[in-house]
């Protein structure tokens, strides 16, 4: 009974330890990647690295499909997003993304897009 006790103890801090992410040689993987925040940096990077002026008006809406995050200490945190972009409720693009994120206190922080690729759906 005491092992039994044992295991369950062990099995409830894992998954109370792994709920929302995990890492993976210093990445940490997002468990729910489609919330606000990372839907925000998906249109953030979607909009200052494409061509967007045939598409002025319009309705563009993403869905993050993967998302993880990099300490980098005092230089800041990195992004690696996975995302789709739906223009007018169909598929458009699959996109893939890094994106810088400094510290407030660095002078100029703020978000850069190191890299950026994207691939149109049919």
């Amino acid at each position: 009974m005491t092992a039994a006790i044992a295991s369950m103890l062990l099995i409830g801090l894992l998954v109370s330890f792994f709920g929302k992410s995990f890492e993976i040689r210093g990445w940490t993987e997002v468990r729910e990647p489609n919330d606000q925040f990372y839907r925000g940096l998906a249109e953030f990077a979607y909009m200052n690295s494409m061509d967007h002026s045939h598409h002025d008006d319009a309705n563009f809406s993403y869905r993050v499909t993967q998302a993880r995050w990099k300490n980098m200490h005092r230089a800041g945190i990195l992004y690696n997003i996975g995302f789709i972009v739906m223009l007018e409720q169909a598929l458009h693009e699959k996109c893939i993304v890094l994106i810088k994120v400094r510290p407030v206190q660095l002078l100029g922080g703020r978000r850069s897009v190191l890299k950026f690729w994207c691939r149109r759906v049919a």
